[in-house]
């Protein structure tokens, strides 16, 4: 058998493995998110990543100590993908009558780019929370409507995005971010380093699935899966950024529009 906490609801899930399994290859066998590779690509993720920080030390950017804690070193155990039941989903769409459809994680604890991650997050943060459509908390959220006219004739809405990190376009995503940066041009980083890091933890987080499969899976080269290493604020960012956009709405750019994670 296999428990695993729910998606949502904070219950325990008792699986059956065979059919906990197949769910899985059922998700890893599609095209449009996953590829499987012949070999981990690990050991050339960590060369890469480790030349770029040798970079930012030679030009002074990060000190010593930084550059000793950030250094990227082949991990023990390879990423693992694991999946988060949906049991709150309406059993007419489960997959199987006895097991539903699973949230995809990559586990990237103790991997390669686990501190990167935090890292390039060091960066994000006082981006994504600045964005003008940013809510901390409900206090905050009654402070920004406080106030505000409504037009005649508005409506309130609000909207949930479907598997919002399994089809996030990581080109599109590399743009958004260095948008962001070039937004802010005198914090005086190394934008293309910084960059150049991401795009790694991004396309190269191979991982493998369960005890009883040896094969190496990577996430496409244009989509994601949810990784664990990344906080909210990369997450908080690019959503805002793509709702920033006016093309995105098909009607007319509302009024205002606010977005929490």
């Amino acid at each position: 058998m296999i428990i695993k906490p729910a998606d949502k609801g904070g219950a325990v899930v008792v699986m059956d493995r065979t059919l906990y399994e197949q769910e899985g290859l059922r998700q890893l066998t599609n095209p449009k998110y996953y590829r499987e590779i012949a070999e981990s690509v690990c050991t050339d993720t960590v060369e890469r990543i480790n030349e770029i920080l040798t970079h930012l030390n030679n030009i002074g950017f990060i000190n010593d100590d930084q550059y000793t804690y950030l250094f990227a070193l082949i991990p023990a155990e390879p990423r693992s993908f694991y999946l988060l039941p949906k049991v709150h989903k309406d059993k007419a769409k489960w997959p199987n009558p006895r097991m539903p459809e699973g949230r995809p994680i990559v586990a990237d604890c103790g991997s390669e780019t686990e501190r990167i991650c935090k890292f390039i997050d060091f960066f994000l943060k006082p981006l994504s929370n600045y964005h003008p459509s940013y809510i901390k908390d409900t206090y905050h959220f009654v402070a920004k409507i406080r106030g505000q006219k409504i037009p005649e004739g508005a409506f309130l809405v609000t909207g949930d995005v479907t598997a919002l990190y399994t089809n996030m376009d990581i080109d599109l995503t590399l743009t958004i971010i260095k948008e962001a940066f070039e937004s802010v041009p005198d914090r005086g980083l190394p934008n293309d380093a910084i960059l150049h890091l991401l795009e790694l933890t991004l396309r190269r987080n191979d991982f493998q699935f369960a005890a009883g499969f040896s094969s190496n899976y990577a996430v496409r080269p244009c989509v994601r899966t949810t990784l664990l290493a990344w906080p909210t604020s990369f997450y908080k960012l690019l959503t805002a950024t793509l709702w920033r956009t006016t093309e995105n709405f098909p009607a007319s750019t509302p009024a205002f529009y606010m977005i929490y994670f």
